[in-house]
């Protein structure tokens, strides 16, 4: 049997939320597993950064983070796969 090799999704988003709620939607989304967030400006948005062992994992993550209250949207920039 081969020996299986680890399996590594890096992905960034530009997270928009409203500007009432960034430091919440700040918090929460670096609550969350493999994420973390950077570049937060006052108009609301920020990036972050997802490193997640599976598709399927980086699909709920982002999911969890447009379901936050105060997010308007989340948009993919980047996405690799190791």
């Amino acid at each position: 049997m081969e020996d299986e090799k680890e399996i590594c999704h890096i992905s960034s988003f530009v997270v928009r939320c409203q500007p009432r709620a960034l430091t919440r939607v700040l918090t929460a989304t670096a609550a969350l597993r493999g994420v973390e967030v950077h570049n937060s400006d006052a108009s609301g948005k920020f990036v972050a950064l997802l490193e997640l062992e599976s598709e399927r994992a980086l699909v709920e993550t982002i999911t969890a983070i447009e379901q936050l209250p105060g997010v308007i949207n989340a948009s993919m920039v980047y996405h690799h796969v190791e």
